[in-house]
């Protein structure tokens, strides 16, 4: 009588180890830690308060710009394109509130999303370093530890994100200058056609440049958090991580939205059923008159509130997610093991 080699069983054993093998390779289980940790208070608080100074802040800076110089928008008002109430059928006027915000203030919108980018790594850096401290040192950093780190970083973690936005801005500012000196006059004109490789250079540069900024920013913080880089030592981390596994990069990237895209409507939809039960508080025949602007204008203001906390989900997903994304690259390229971080600081956290 043969014995059979093999039984369902362990057919059964042998496709479950691979299923564990491949989602340690992909690093699936970190991948999950890292849409956990967005929901961490601590990283929701820190999230809040960042859309808190850069939303509330720009909303305020806009009042006080139509104020002061009587008119209907201001540079501060293209923030309001990016605030997540309407849902997709409103996706189409931000984006033409965003056009036409450009057009009317092209450098002014630029400087305020530069600034709003600066405020925001500082945020993120302090989400980085707690989930880094959670996932590595398996301690718990609160909301004022994380934060002091960040400002004892803050050079870092703004001149990691400032000097990509820098040569960018100042390659178009040599663009700009090559049109005044050689296409304002009618007799430079033609040389300035001869030239116009230069600035068609230029512009290829700075693609480059702000595509790869663009897909590597999102390590610029955790590198300062985990590795405490400082900002030239970060984007190269950054930037070398991304060429050098290009492939590994896009597919964890790919994850993250995938991931994001659940999460983001599940946390969506919890916030809209919230504010439809607490409608059931308002009165079926509607405000009385007196005083029932003040009261929409309070009713607004913490609906507001709600969709505001909702942002800071956002950026804290942003920012676990990234954390988690740049401990992956860095063993895949550097062969550092995952829960390697540097921590002078972790004995006082826990």
């Amino acid at each position: 009588m043969t014995t059979p080699t093999t039984s369902p069983a362990s057919d059964i054993d042998r496709e479950t180890g691979l299923v564990a093998r491949v989602a340690n390779e992909l690093h699936l289980p970190l991948l999950g830690r890292g849409v956990v940790q967005s929901f961490h208070p601590t990283h929701l608080m820190l999230g809040s308060l960042a859309a808190l100074v850069v939303f509330g802040g720009g909303w305020l800076l806009d009042r006080t710009w139509i104020g002061i110089f009587d008119t209907d928008e201001s540079p501060f008002g293209v923030l309001g394109a990016f605030w997540p109430t309407g849902g997709p059928a409103m996706f189409e006027s931000r984006v033409q509130a965003f056009t036409r915000s450009l057009e009317s203030h092209e450098f002014g919108v630029a400087l305020v999303l530069v600034l709003a980018m600066l405020i925001a790594s500082l945020f993120l850096g302090a989400i980085a370093r707690s989930a880094a401290l959670d996932m590595c040192a398996k301690c718990r950093a609160g909301l004022f530890p994380s934060m002091r780190f960040a400002v004892r970083r803050v050079v870092a973690l703004l001149g990691a994100v400032g000097i990509p936005l820098v040569a960018i801005g100042m390659a178009l500012g040599l663009i700009k200058l090559f049109g005044l000196l050689l296409f304002s006059a009618g007799f430079t004109q033609p040389i300035g056609g001869v030239l116009f490789v230069v600035p068609l250079l230029i512009g290829l540069v700075v693609s480059i440049i702000a595509i790869a900024f663009a897909l590597f920013h999102c390590m610029l913080a955790p590198a300062t958090a985990i590795d405490e880089a400082d900002a030239i030592d970060a984007i190269q981390r950054a930037a070398g991580y991304l060429l050098g596994r290009p492939i590994r990069f896009v597919l964890y990237v790919v994850l993250f939205v995938i991931l994001l895209n659940y999460a983001y409507a599940l946390v969506q939809t919890i916030c809209r059923v919230a504010i439809g039960f607490a409608d059931g508080a308002l009165p079926d025949a509607g405000l009385e008159k007196t005083d029932a602007a003040f009261t929409r204008d309070a009713i607004g203001f913490w609906v507001q509130m709600l969709w505001l906390v909702f942002i800071g989900w956002v950026i804290s997903f942003y920012g676990s997610a990234s954390t988690v994304l740049y401990l992956i690259m860095r063993e895949a390229c550097d062969g550092q093991d995952v829960s390697v971080m540097v921590s002078n600081d972790t004995p006082s956290l826990g």
